[in-house]
């Protein structure tokens, strides 16, 4: 599991570990402003920010995401279900 405020954005690279995609949407939710990234595949990773730093993105802009290696959490097999 990663937590979409530890994701960030940046210019298209291709440093290891890093995931190319395209800005489905913003969306502003007032203190946090929620980036979607549509990955190849057409899956969808959001990544949260503060609104004051989310910066300037818009939809169709070709961006990586990146992940720091302490952000990840590895979880038991179950625990995201009810």
């Amino acid at each position: 599991m990663i937590r979409p405020e530890r994701l960030t954005l940046e210019a298209p690279d291709k440093e290891a570990g890093a995931l190319d995609g395209t800005i489905a949407r913003v969306v502003y939710q007032g203190p946090t402003t929620d980036i979607i990234v549509r990955l190849p595949g057409d899956e969808e990773v959001v990544v949260r920010r503060p609104s004051e730093h989310a910066g300037h993105h818009s939809a169709g802009e070709r961006v990586s995401v990146h992940c720091s290696d302490d952000a990840m959490r590895l979880l038991p097999p179950g625990a995201l279900t009810s």
